[in-house]
C-alpha cells in the first residue's frame, strides 16, 4: 500500500508529537483559526492530521509580538514571539484554553528560542504539545500569549478553535494484534509501517474535518482508491483487511 511517507516522517521526527513546517502542512485541513480581531480562516493542518487549503503556517495573522500556528491534529502548535522593543530577548508563551487568560485553563508554556524555519529571523520559534486532556477529540478554543515586561501580549492567531486527538490503549491493542502484520506483510516493500505512520493516515481527514472509519486515507488506499499503486487490499471498502481498519478507526474515534 502506497502509505504517505512523509506523514510517517513528520511523525517520527516528534515520537507522536507532528513536527511544524510546511513539510508536514499538506497533510490534512489546518483546524480553523480565528485572530484576536475575530477574523478567521482555515490553515494546513498537518498531521496525520489533515492536508487542506492552508500552509500550516499563521505568520499572515502576525502581530507585532508574533503568531501561533494553527494546532496540529495530534495537539502541537508552533509559530514565533518577540519583544518588539528588544528583539534579542527571549520570550515565554504562555497557553490557555478555553477562555483567555485569567478565566481558561492553564495548558503550559515553553520558551520561543529555537532557529526560525530556514534558520532565518533569529532564535524566536517555538513547538508546544498540549497536555493530553486538551487532546480528547473534542473542539476547544487556545488563546497564546507572549509574556513580555510581567504582561501577557495576545500573539497573532490566538485566539483559535481545534480538535486534537490522543491515541487510544484499545486502538494501540487493536492495532498490535491484528492489523500490524498484515501491513508488514503487504505494504512493507514500498512503505514505512508501523503504529504512527498508519495513524497518521488514519487521521487524514479527521473526524473533525468530517472524516470517517469509511473515508479516511488509510482505509481508502487499501481499498484501491486515490490512484494506489498497490490496488486492493479488501475487495471492497467494507471487507477484510479494510473493514478491520473501520474496526480500528471507530476505537481511535469513539
Amino acid at each position: 500500500m502506497r502509505l504517505l511517507k512523509q506523514l510517517s516522517i513528520c511523525l517520527i521526527l516528534g515520537g507522536i508529537v507532528v513536527s511544524l513546517g510546511q513539510a508536514c502542512g499538506q497533510m490534512e485541513p489546518q483546524n480553523r483559526a480565528a485572530s484576536s480581531s475575530s477574523s478567521s480562516r482555515d490553515g494546513g493542518n498537518n498531521g496525520g492530521s489533515g492536508g487542506g487549503s492552508g500552509s500550516g503556517s499563521g505568520a499572515g495573522l502576525a502581530n507585532s509580538y508574533g503568531y501561533a500556528d494553527p494546532v496540529t491534529a495530534l495537539g502541537s502548535v508552533g509559530g514565533e514571539a518577540k519583544d518588539p522593543a528588544d528583539p534579542n530577548a527571549t520570550v515565554t508563551v504562555f497557553f490557555f484554553v478555553n477562555g483567555p487568560s485569567g478565566t481558561g485553563q492553564a495548558a503550559g508554556s515553553v520558551s520561543a528560542s529555537q532557529p526560525g524555519l530556514g534558520n532565518s529571523g533569529g532564535a524566536r520559534r517555538f513547538l508546544f504539545q498540549l497536555p493530553a486532556q486538551f487532546r480528547n477529540g473534542s473542539t476547544q478554543t487556545l488563546y497564546a500569549y507572549a509574556f513580555i515586561n510581567g504582561a501577557y501580549q495576545q500573539i497573532g492567531g490566538s485566539p483559535q478553535t481545534y480538535a486534537a486527538y490522543t491515541p487510544t490503549p484499545a486502538g494501540q491493542s487493536f492495532y498490535a494484534a491484528n492489523l500490524q502484520s498484515q501491513f508488514q506483510s503487504r505494504c512493507i516493500a514500498c512503505h514505512s509501517v508501523g503504529y504512527e505512520a498508519q495513524y497518521a493516515n488514519l487521521l487524514s481527514p479527521t473526524k473533525y474535518r468530517g472524516g470517517t472509519a469509511a473515508n479516511n486515507a488509510l482505509v481508502v488506499k487499501a481499498s484501491g482508491g486515490s490512484g494506489h499503486g498497490g490496488g486492493s487490499h479488501c475487495g471492497g471498502v467494507n471487507g477484510g483487511l479494510c473493514a478491520q481498519i473501520q474496526q480500528w478507526w471507530a476505537l481511535e474515534f469513539p
